[in-house]
């Protein structure tokens, strides 16, 4: 394969890889907000744990949009947009796993204000 066939399929795939998260993230082609696409997913959960004698998640990566006045929707995942989307988590993991952290901190501390609150009925309800 030339230079030049090479740079065409790279071009080919950026292209396919951006449409997708375009279509995904509510985005035209040039980037700016499609409002006719009110289906658009881009999300990762949880599916299960990989295997039971080991701690690996098993995650899901969507990508889908559709649009306005139909049922239809449209997958927005291939493998090179999947293998992208891994290569920029994976860049950005310290911080992702910072983001987790403060997000577990402030779920405890609105668990630790509601235990406090609810101690504080209680000790009322005892002293009066």
């Amino acid at each position: 394969m030339s230079k030049i066939d090479e740079f065409n399929k790279a071009r080919e795939t950026y292209n396919r890889v951006k449409n997708n998260l375009f279509n995904a993230t509510r985005r035209d082609r040039e980037g700016n907000r499609e409002e006719r696409n009110d289906k658009a997913v881009l999300a990762i959960r949880y599916y299960d744990k990989h295997t039971p004698d080991w701690n690996d998640a098993c995650l899901i990566l969507h990508a889908s949009h559709g649009y306005y006045g139909s049922s239809s929707g449209y997958s927005d995942m291939d493998n090179a947009t999947a293998k992208y989307m891994v290569k920029a988590l994976n860049n950005h993991l310290k911080e992702i796993a910072d983001e987790a952290i403060e997000m577990a901190k402030a779920d405890m501390e609105s668990a630790r204000k509601a235990a406090e609150n609810e101690a504080k009925l209680v000790l009322g309800e005892i002293t009066t």
